[in-house]
């Protein structure tokens, strides 16, 4: 009898359901255009973004060591020997024998100060972007420049713009990628008509800048930076999104998946080693976990070719790739001809070195100053101590004498030979250092820091207000020769296409602008209406001002002018004439606040008034408590208006606004 036994099926384990499935959503959108990609067509286009990706990562990274220790030695850092770290540990336990070496930031501070004097100088005080045109397009211009001002404030441009300054003193590559954005957001809306109160989504769209990161951008180093925008086959750069985030812009229809690639998990576990090719900065100590690498990639690429469009010509796509093997989830074009991407280079005659940058310049100065202040205070300290001595053990018991210190007693110790002098029993080993050339010493190397570049001429031009307009101008020019090109080459090689790119944005994604028309009346037009209006801003006009006797000398010039000539004050607004003269001058100063009451204005012309117990440079009349005119009193204390501005010398009123010397 043979018995048989049958073998029991293994039953399969069911696999675990992914994030997306158990919400019940996609993460493949068919009408994507990456989804639609057949399977050679986004190998091709994958294999093409990814070479020259590795091959702008390689030149990347053979810098990167130098910029890493640049920004260390920028920050203050100090590689301390074995030493070293000894004295600095008992330094910091309380024992201050020896202090460590130290490296002072001056040239941070430098730097600082630069980016500020640069903000200043090539952006405007009321508001960070102005037009100006020819007269026939005035009108489209300032509508464009307030829309600008309206993105400057809602994705703070002057911090952008102030990082992007500050990352080009530092590795000699600065510069802003412009997107434009549209991302809704939670408003509380009311009604008007009923006043009811609703939570709903507004459109917030506008030009986002993106400095560019140094150690986190893509670059066609083939092409000069300040050309890139032009003549660059491609830019982009890195970031780290976390992964839900990533999760919920593939399940929303933002990205997506190509239909060769599994789901995306946001909660897989990352065994191993994570790789990433996003590099943090130097001094931040962070750590890159639970992070996803996105890679933003701005190519000129022949769309018919990966099947994209049918379009035989070039045209420039932004294409988003995701983790560490790259998957395309966005491919999208921008209706551009040029990469939206601004370069400039403090050094442009070395691109794309960091020893032209003005760090590398200033690093010499910090040096000096950080060693000369290291031996100063050691010098010091050792000055507070007396110096070193040396004392002969045989007639000084140093031994008893420190445990009669510790005691509170002194124990007498015998010469054998008194008539020797003591400084045959003790010597010095070192003499107290003279430490009064120390300050000379390193305000000769900030000396040197301005003049490799000014940053003090604030300070320079108020101690010029005593001198007269033609010695501080003269003085003024000659100082500001260098910061003035630096200035020239900034705004020619990124502000100027970064001006262009924003307006072309605005011009394509905006339907309509408010335009102030020749009568004063506001009306919305469409902005396909409005013809291409050129911004243009020169450079030397925001050093204006700094000179404040610049400003005096153009407000005197400007109230003087008006007074000549009373038919302009009936048929013009004199005071929008003057605050827009003074704007161009650099003084922000509103003369609408010095306009007079209508109650003032009211009263009849002032008579011929007294000289008795009136004050020199005061109208005459009756004034109250409080120091204002009193209708009823003499002279009214009201100046005449309209025709009657015809019967007062300019002279008269001049001098008595600015003094007797007025002309």
């Amino acid at each position: 009898m043979t018995i048989t036994f049958e073998k029991r099926k293994k039953r399969d384990k069911p696999l675990p359901r992914t994030a997306a499935e158990r919400l019940g959503v996609t993460l493949h959108h068919k009408d994507s255009v990456i989804s639609s990609l057949d399977a050679a067509h986004y190998n091709d286009l994958r294999k093409y973004l990814d070479d020259i990706y590795i091959s702008a990562r390689t030149h990347l990274t053979g810098s990167r060591y130098s910029l890493t220790k640049l920004v260390h030695e920028y920050n203050g850092e100090v590689e301390y020997s074995e030493t070293q770290k000894m004295l600095d540990e008992e330094w910091k336990n309380g024992y201050p024998l020896a202090p460590p070496p130290c490296n002072l930031t001056v040239a941070k501070a430098h730097v600082e100060a630069a980016v500020a004097f640069m903000s200043q100088t090539i952006t405007v005080d009321d508001g960070i972007w102005s037009a100006n045109t020819d007269p026939t397009r005035i009108s489209q211009a300032n509508a464009i420049a307030d829309r600008l001002r309206l993105d400057a404030q809602s994705f703070a441009h002057a911090q952008e713009l102030a990082a992007a300054f500050r990352h080009g003193f530092i590795c000699n590559l600065g510069g802003v990628f412009v997107e434009w954005s549209e991302n809704p957001i939670q408003a509380l809306v009311t009604d008007i008509d009923t006043g009811e109160s609703s939570v709903t989504l507004v459109p917030r769209a506008g030009n986002v800048l993106r400095p560019v990161d140094p150690f986190n951008v893509i670059l066609d180093t083939r092409v000069e930076p300040h050309r890139m925008y032009r003549d660059g086959e491609f830019a982009g750069y890195i970031t780290v999104m976390p992964r839900t985030k990533v999760f919920d812009r593939l399940r929303l229809g933002e990205w997506s998946l190509p239909a060769s690639c599994p789901d995306y998990n946001p909660y897989e576990p990352l065994r191993g080693a994570y790789s990433s090719d996003y590099m943090l900065p130097p001094d931040s100590h962070g750590d890159n976990i639970r992070g996803e690498d996105v890679i933003v990639l701005y190519a000129r690429v022949f769309p018919s070719l990966f099947g994209l469009s049918e379009d035989t010509s070039p045209s420039v796509w932004k294409f988003t790739m995701i983790g560490a093997q790259r998957t395309i989830v966005a491919a999208e074009p921008t209706d551009s001809i040029y990469l939206p991407v601004c370069l400039f280079q403090f050094d442009s005659e070395t691109p794309y070195n960091i020893n032209g940058s003005l760090v590398s310049q200033l690093i010499a100065c910090q040096r000096f100053i950080s060693y000369v202040f290291s031996g100063y205070q050691m010098s010091l300290l050792k000055n507070i101590a007396g110096g070193a001595k040396v004392v002969d053990g045989t007639v000084v018991d140093l031994e008893r004498i420190s445990k009669a210190a510790m005691l509170g007693g002194v124990i007498p110790t015998t010469i054998s030979d008194p008539d020797k002098p003591l400084s045959n029993y003790v010597a010095d080993l070192s003499a107290p250092v003279d430490l009064r050339n120390i300050p000379q010493d390193i305000n000769l190397a900030f000396e040197m820091m301005q003049r490799i570049f000014p940053t003090d001429m604030l300070q320079q031009v108020a101690n010029l207000e005593r001198a007269t307009q033609y010695q501080a101008a003269a003085t003024v020019q000659a100082g500001n020769k260098r910061n003035v090109l630096v200035a020239s080459s900034i705004d020619s090689q990124m502000m100027a296409p970064l001006r262009q790119l924003m307006v072309d944005n605005i011009l394509r994604n905006v339907q309509t602008l408010e335009v102030v028309g020749e009568d004063g009346q506001r009306r919305v037009i469409p902005t396909s209406d409005i013809s291409l209006a050129e911004m243009r801003f020169v450079v030397s006009d925001g050093l204006s001002g700094l000179d404040k006797l610049g400003a005096a000398e153009s407000l005197q010039q400007a109230i003087s002018n008006m007074l000549q000539m009373p038919q302009v004050l009936q048929n013009f607004d004199v005071f929008g004439a003057i605050n827009y003269v003074l704007r161009l001058r650099g003084s922000n100063v509103d003369f609408n606040q010095f306009k007079l009451s209508a109650q003032l204005t009211a009263q009849p012309a002032p008579e011929p008034a007294s000289d008795m117990g009136i004050p020199a440079g005061l109208p005459g009349g009756s004034f109250d408590d409080a120091g204002a005119a009193m209708p009823g009193g003499p002279g009214g204390g009201a100046l005449p208006t309209d025709g009657a501005l015809s019967a007062v010398s300019p002279e008269a009123i001049l001098a008595n606004t600015f003094g007797t010397g007025a002309q």
